[in-house]
């Protein structure tokens, strides 16, 4: 009987034994990386995204300096970025050692009178009465199996990837709002040219309407020409819609209000 009560011991403490032991080695190979690309950029093409991007432009510098100051998609980064140095700094306490200390004040009041009766001649008692503590503490959890060490350097990690990850941000916002910006100076110039197509336009169809009723020249050429002005003229119509959707895009990116982000683009 003491045998077969000792062999579910023994295999319990085997168990236990496993579970305890370090944790499993994983090596992730790092990727293999091509040694070319298909679509990959010229050498006079390609360059880092600083020299893409319209520093000389007011409205992009304004509008970049605001995203970077109040945007909420960096603001959650940051937050992001804070919250996992934080874990590591814990990770990296639980493996010193531990040391608590409290103190504490008790101050107790008794009234006399209810004694006064009872007490001896010359005996008196103190009405008012202060204690104090202090307790100290020590503890240390030493790290065997490395399990503490691990739970470390993954909080280092996720620190590294925060950073990484708000970094990507920025340059995905700084990116965005320089889109926009070029967009809303090339409607600028494209207005320019419609505007101008829309005056040649608006000019050949009156020659073309004086030939005809002169009787020089069919009725077609005017109405090509008419014809002509009236497509410039919803391609104008069409830069309006162009611009609401770009201020609204900036608007945010930038956590801004419409009006200051044409007040912005508004400075050449």
């Amino acid at each position: 009987m003491i045998r077969r009560a000792a062999l579910p011991l023994a295999s319990a403490l085997a168990l236990s034994a496993c579970v305890a032991g370090p944790p499993p080695q994983i090596d992730t190979s790092p990727p293999v990386l091509p040694l070319g690309y298909a679509y990959a950029p010229e050498a006079g093409v390609a360059g880092k995204l600083e020299d893409l991007l319209p520093d000389e432009d007011p409205a992009f510098s304004a509008l970049v300096a605001r995203a970077l100051e109040t945007s909420p998609t960096l603001g959650e980064a940051a937050a992001r970025i804070d919250a996992a140095r934080a874990s590591a700094a814990r990770a990296g306490a639980e493996r010193m050692p531990r040391l608590d200390a409290g103190a504490s004040v008790t101050g107790q009041r008794t009234n006399p009178v209810q004694f006064a009766a009872g007490l001896p001649p010359g005996v008196q008692i103190e009405s008012e009465r202060i204690s104090y503590g202090v307790n100290l503490a020590a503890s240390w959890d030493p790290d065997l199996f490395g399990r503490l060490r691990a739970q470390e350097r993954a909080q280092v990690r996720l620190v590294e990837a925060a950073g990484a990850d708000a970094q990507a941000v920025r340059n995905a916002l700084v990116a965005e709002i320089a889109g926009a910006v070029i967009d809303w100076r090339t409607l600028a110039r494209r207005e320019g040219a419609l505007r101008e197509d829309l005056a040649a336009a608006t000019e050949l169809a009156r020659l073309a309407g004086v030939r005809e009723r002169a009787g020089i020249a069919p009725g077609f050429d005017r109405v090509r020409a008419e014809t002509s002005a009236e497509t410039t003229r919803s391609r104008l119509a069409a830069l309006a819609s162009e611009r609401a959707r770009l201020t609204g895009q900036l608007v945010t990116l930038t956590a801004s209000s419409g009006r200051d982000v044409l007040t912005a683009l508004a400075e050449v």
